[in-house]
């Protein structure tokens, strides 16, 4: 079967559309979204851990860097329902 790399390669660096994926892989162009989408999940995962969860970004006003954390589950910036408050 078609691995996570294969549709990250076609997709993401070939550039190719949905539809020649999905044909070229033998899968349904719903299941190639499907399988970027995993795909994206477990590369971000993975660089958090290996990075960390810290970012810098570029203010576009003011232009200066800023640090912030980037969010996982583990320091959501608010709580996922009212109950948790």
């Amino acid at each position: 079967p078609p691995t996570h790399a294969d549709v990250v390669r076609m997709r993401d660096l070939e550039e190719r559309p949905v539809a020649e994926v999905a044909q070229e892989l033998h899968i349904s162009r719903s299941n190639v979204a499907v399988r970027l989408h995993r795909a994206h999940k477990l590369l971000r995962r993975h660089l958090i851990r290996a990075l960390g969860s810290r970012r810098e970004t570029l203010d576009p006003l003011s232009g200066q860097v800023k640090t912030g954390h980037l969010w996982t589950p583990q320091n959501r910036p608010f709580p996922a329902s009212r109950d948790e408050s």
